[in-house]
């Protein structure tokens, strides 16, 4: 799709890739218009002055995606102000530590909250979104919609049962919209995302959410989510752009969501073996526990018999990420640069010495 002349939707548009989006698709695609939301009124009226830019029109809005109301009312907004919309990414999302298996101690009342907010957004949010703004969509010569699920759509580890839970469905729901678009409306397209780890402030807003500013594992986790995290937000935004130009539907963002996707393909209930080992030797699985517990060491022969349970699958597909994640050092760019130029060197060699033919 030419994303040239047209008006895009952006919810979450005040930070991460939301705000990345709205950025590159205002400075390098030409759009003519771009309608932002979110609930954080001074971040998102930062991100409209870092795309703004002469020839285009900006608007902001405060919408929390999970009142429908709201929604609506500014789905009648945007149509006011544009005429329409072209494109809806529905990027708007939360992260929280939900579970399913209560344990002594646990604040049920408090997770039952958490649960109820993550879906209320990750899955009713775009539910909301995408039927507002599906009939403009429709009514255009050609749109896209595009939907942001998650890798837990595929892989999931445990205490994150109400993410994993709500991105099922955005894959579910986003499934079905784009078999019945192809049947009724076939100039409609449809993105789903997938995004591994993007050092977005999803992980520090998990920890602020759920209550936990002064539990040191939980901080050491959101730090640890920053530093293996593959993608910048801007980089995430040229893969999901990259994806719309090319009408993809099936949108793996980021080298760990590919790998993460292959491995559940070829070992569907091996890879989480190693969960259940962990759980017989007795070790505490949730980083959000402010018990201590998680603090335990794993001794040798332990760790011999996590990894022999199934923890080698994830070593044997996810290696390749400490490559990915030295590309963006200058020694790691220097060894691709010094075996690019061996591999050109070996090529015209290969050429020119080849011997004659008698």
């Amino acid at each position: 799709m030419k994303l040239e002349g047209k008006i895009c939707v952006i919810t979450g548009a005040a930070s991460g890739m939301g705000r990345a989006l709205a950025i590159q698709l205002a400075k390098k695609e030409k759009v003519i218009g771009l309608a932002l939301c979110d609930v954080n009124e001074k971040e998102l009226l930062q991100t409209a002055a870092l795309a703004a830019k002469s020839g285009i029109k900006i608007t902001t809005a405060l919408v929390d995606v999970s009142d429908r109301a709201k929604v609506e009312a500014w789905r009648d907004e945007v149509i006011r102000d544009f005429g329409g919309c072209d494109i809806l990414f529905n990027n708007a999302g939360i992260n929280a530590n939900g579970r399913l298996v209560y344990g002594p101690g646990d604040d049920i009342a408090l997770l039952e909250k958490q649960w109820e907010r993550c879906f209320n957004i990750d899955f009713y949010g775009v539910l909301y979104c995408t039927k507002a703004f599906l009939p403009t969509l429709i009514s255009r010569k050609e749109a896209y919609l595009v939907n942001t699920s998650s890798v837990n759509a595929f892989y999931t580890w445990p205490e994150h049962s109400c993410y994993t839970a709500a991105k099922h469905a955005v894959k579910g729901l986003t499934d079905s919209i784009m078999i019945e678009l192809r049947a009724k409306a076939p100039h409609v397209k449809v993105a789903l995302l997938h995004p591994g780890g993007v050092k977005t402030n999803i992980a520090a807003s998990t920890l602020h959410s759920n209550n936990h500013q002064n539990n040191p594992t939980a901080q050491r986790i959101a730090d640890l989510f920053d530093f293996i995290a593959d993608l910048s937000s801007e980089q995430a935004a040229d893969w999901i752009i990259c994806a719309v130009k090319n009408d993809e539907y099936r949108v793996l963002v980021g080298y760990d969501a590919w790998l993460l996707d292959k491995m559940v393909r070829v070992f569907p209930q091996g890879i989480y073996s190693f969960y259940e080992q962990i759980g017989r030797e007795g070790f505490v699985v949730d980083p959000f526990d402010p018990s201590g517990k998680n603090e335990q060491v794993f001794g040798p022969l332990v760790l011999a018999r996590i990894v022999a349970a199934g923890l080698w699958t994830h070593l044997l597909f996810l290696w390749p990420m400490v490559f990915f994640k030295l590309r963006h050092t200058s020694a790691g760019q220097a060894a691709l640069y010094t075996m690019a130029a061996g591999a050109g060197y070996g090529i015209l060699a290969t050429i020119f010495n080849r011997p004659s033919k008698l």
